[in-house]
């Protein structure tokens, strides 16, 4: 799926792996992309890395592998977000967009998520009893 102006960097967290970035190289690095690939995902990489540090979220889980019983992504990004939009001080920290989504660091209460979100895929990641809540409050809905 690597083209000169879309790369994509898959991240494993533990049992799953998710899709963190989608960009355009060009938009960012310029429209001279040959041979400087590596470089541009290595960059990115690197950003995400640094975002995911920033607010603690490097070792933690993604709510995909507690929802193995919805059918896709999709499915659950709906519910994610219905749930997300109920919490009046959510706040979006930091983001990298991309032409397809982005990749975004949110906050409520007081706790932080990572959730990537783009046309092919879906995934929030935060500490366990902030997982644990968000997934009790989807199945409630559900």
């Amino acid at each position: 799926m690597i083209s000169a102006d879309r790369f994509v960097f898959s991240v494993q967290k533990r049992s799953s792996s998710c899709c963190i970035e989608k960009i355009r190289a060009q938009r960012i690095w310029g429209r001279a992309t040959n041979g400087k690939r590596k470089k541009s995902k290595r960059i990115v990489k690197n950003m995400i890395e640094e975002m995911l540090l920033k607010y603690g979220l490097t070792n933690e889980s993604s709510i995909l592998s507690m929802l193995d019983d919805f059918g896709d992504e999709g499915e659950v990004r709906e519910y994610c977000w219905q749930v997300l939009r109920t919490y009046p001080d959510l706040k979006k920290e930091d983001w990298i967009i991309g032409i397809e989504g982005g990749d975004y660091i949110y906050s409520f209460n007081g706790n932080y998520i990572f959730i990537t979100d783009d046309i092919w895929s879906f995934n929030l990641i935060a500490c366990q009893p902030v997982l644990d809540l968000l997934v009790e409050k989807i199945k409630s809905l559900r």
